[in-house]
Order: C-alpha cells, then structure tokens, then sequence
C-alpha cells in the first residue's frame, strides 16, 4: 500500500494474509521512520510498529468499497464470497477515494506508469445501454474504487477543457494506477431527471455560498452528470503538469465505523453532537468547519435531502498533509422528486425523524447539537430560504429551469419551517 505526497508514490504498510478477517496490517519501518509529514491511517491506526487485526483496520479500509448492486456485482467479478471486501478492495483499489493506493503486488515501478485509453463510441454506447455492467468493467479495468451504491465511474480531462462542452474524444479513461479527475455517475434505468435534480441542488447550494462540487450534464451520455473531483488537483511534479491525489477521510472513517453505521442505528446516540466533536476534535478552523456543516445540514433539510449521511462528508488533508478542513459538499438531492419512497432522514433532528414531522424547535436542536449558537447564524438561515426561494430561471441551465421550479415548489413547507425559527430569534432580540 502506497500514498501519494505532493505526486509522488511513499510505502505506507502491507497487509499480510489472504482471509478478511484474519489479515493484518503493518506499517512500512520507512514510512514511520523517514517520511516527512507521515499520518496513520485513522485514530484506530495510530502510526507504531505493531500489527493491526481486522477490527482495527476494518474501518478506514471498508469505506473505501463500493456498496449495493455495484458491490453485488464486484463479488461476482473476483469470485469470492461476499465478506471478503479485502480481496476485491486489493483488486480494485489503485484508485480509491483519497490518496492512498492499494497494489497486489510490490511493483512501485509498475505503479509509477501512468497511462489512458481516449473514450470512444463505442464504449458510450455500452455506457448507454448497459451502465452497470460497463461500469463494473471500468472499475475493474482503472482498479477504480468509488464508495457509495449508485454506478459510477471515473475519467480524465485536459485541465483545459470544460466538461459541458467536451467531445467523447476527449475524455481519458485510466489505466491501471492512473489518477482521474472527474467522477461520472448514472441515474438509476438512465433517468434524466435525478441527474437534473442534483446538477440544481449543487447550483442552489452554491448560490447560498456552501461550497459545493457542481455536476454537469453530459449530452452525450443522457442520464449521466460529471462531477469534478476536489481530491485531484492539477499540480506540477518534477516539471510535469498532472493530476495529484489529495487525502481524505470520510466521517465514518473519521469516526472509525463501519460504512452501515452511515445511518442513524441507535436512537440514543446523537448523531450532531457527534460529527460536532470529530470537527472540533480533527479539523484547522473547528468552529468554521462546525457552523459551515450546521447551514448544510439546514440546507439539505430544505431541499429534502433525506440521504445526507456520514459518508456524504469529508474531512480534506491539505497537499503536505499537515492539516484537516471540511471538504466541498457533494451528493446532494432533492429526494422526494427522486422518485424514491424513503421519507426518514438519515439522523434524527431534534425529536424527529421523518421528513414532514421537523419542527422549528427541531432544526434548533440540531444547530445547538453541533455546537453552533442559534442567535449567531440567525441571518444565515435567513440567507438560505431567501436564496432557495427566489432563485431565478436564469441562474440555471435552460434544461435545468423547470427542476429548480419543482424543487422550490417542494420545499415551501420546510422553507416555512426554518423561516419561523429565524423570524423567532428575530423577535426575541426585538
């Protein structure tokens, strides 16, 4: 297992054994001894000569991997039994989220060969028709490694070239260890209108200023968005100009839990209080971090985002790894219009959990659960319904215009929610 520190590939550690469950990790005696700015994996990994077991290393490594019907159809790739993640993540792990890459065997060199196909029609057309199956296949063919249940892929774009405006030829698809830029993900049965869906979300959440990785739509693939990915800067190595692979840990990484624990499981743990102290407890402007993920917590409750869990946030490791900051938002949906029946969120808020059930007393609880005094984000919350209401055509895509009309016209209730609690504090102080 490698790292890649300002373009270059550092032995990090191996695992030894071939069972999941019986496997151990060991850092390289290098990397704790002679690697500048070196980082353990997770809190459960603290960087020490000792060997690692399953239960400590499960965590960080078992969010890497792909989960649902892409995962599904993994086992069956690599003929293995469902339990061992391991096996597939060290066949499909050279290009994970993150920075971290995971070789079968020790060939730096090999590693250090950086190559792409140009996409072609043909392999649109499978896209097209067969988005899971091709998917699964590029996964295999890049040693590619997304996390999350909906198909997806990645590819690579000439830093100067804009994706809503790219030809097919264009596009890069990786070889091997070779870093990508963009993520491509597809609606489930080819659906235009979840793509859309999220393309608005991302615009609306920027316009409210938090920052998030805005997908496009790509006209030759219907159904399909390209997200830029944050953790793939453009950088010059040694006089090249090249992608490089930046670190990050998701919040179950961070919080050193299984991908499955992504959901509220407990009813008494208290999920906001929790990401409010692996903030404080990990990131370079805590309090920053804190009120930043307390207006998109309010956020994704207003466009009815009921799918905004642990995995969907990310800690972002600064390219000489010496800090920690919230990551760009991402993945986000309005999921009434989505077609899909879930209407639980994916934690409490305050005393609720169901969607239409929040509260003002609610959203104010969970403000405060994240350490973040109501009163000082008051006009904010303010900023966020005012934004999400009147937002305009023209600040949208053409194709875009009529999504952005539903999604306002779906959150006018919990607009009304959230405008209370602001009017409220507004009126104590008057």
């Amino acid at each position: 297992m490698y790292r890649e520190y300002l373009g270059v590939l550092e032995l990090v550690g191996w695992f030894d054994g071939e069972d999941t469950t019986r496997a151990t990790f060991s850092y390289a005696g290098e990397y704790l001894n002679a690697t500048k700015n070196a980082v353990g994996l997770s809190s459960s990994l603290p960087l020490s000569s000792k060997t690692y077991g399953y239960e400590e290393f499960s965590p960080f490594f078992s969010n890497l991997l792909p989960e649902g019907a892409v995962y599904d159809a993994l086992v069956l790739k690599y003929r293995c039994v469902r339990s061992d993640w391991l096996s597939i993540l060290k066949n499909i792990g050279g290009e994970c989220i993150g920075a971290f890459v995971l070789s079968p065997e020790d060939d730096l060199a090999g590693m250090r060969h950086i190559d792409y196909d140009r996409l072609t029609e043909d392999v649109v057309r499978d896209f097209r028709e067969f988005p899971l199956a091709t998917a699964v296949r590029t996964i295999g063919r890049s040693r590619l490694s997304l996390a999350g249940a909906q198909a997806k892929t990645a590819m690579t774009l000439p830093e100067q070239l804009d994706p809503r405006t790219a030809q097919v030829e264009d596009w890069l698809l990786p070889i091997g260890n070779a870093p990508s830029t963009h993520i491509i993900k597809f609606a489930p049965n080819g659906g235009a209108e979840m793509a859309q869906n999220e393309c608005v979300c991302a615009r609306l959440a920027n316009l409210c200023g938090l920052e998030a990785m805005e997908p496009c739509l790509l006209d030759w693939l219907p159904g399909a968005v390209a997200i830029r990915r944050y953790d793939r800067p453009w950088m010059d190595v040694s006089g090249d100009r090249r992608p490089v692979r930046l670190h990050q840990l998701d919040l179950c990484q961070v919080w050193n839990v299984a991908p499955w624990f992504k959901y509220q499981v407990d009813d008494t743990v208290n999920y906001h209080q929790i990401v409010g102290s692996l903030i404080s407890n990990n990131s370079n402007n805590a309090f920053g971090d804190r009120y930043m993920f307390a207006l998109r917590t309010v956020f994704n409750y207003l466009i009815g985002n009921v799918d905004f869990h642990l995995k969907n946030t990310s800690l972002l490791l600064s390219p000489d790894w010496a800090r920690k900051d919230l990551a760009p938002a991402y993945d986000m949906l309005c999921v009434p219009l989505a077609g899909d029946y879930v209407t639980s969120l994916p934690w409490a808020y305050g005393e609720h959990r169901e969607l239409d059930e929040v509260t003002p007393d609610d959203v104010v609880k969970t403000i405060e659960d994240l350490s973040v005094p109501v009163d000082m984000i008051q006009a904010d919350l303010f900023e966020l319904c005012d934004v999400i209401s009147n937002a305009q055509p023209n600040q949208f895509d053409d194709e875009l215009q009529e999504m952005a009309e539903r999604i306002q016209d779906n959150a006018s209730g919990r607009l009304t929610t959230v405008l209370k609690i602001a009017e409220r504090e507004l009126d104590q102080r008057t």
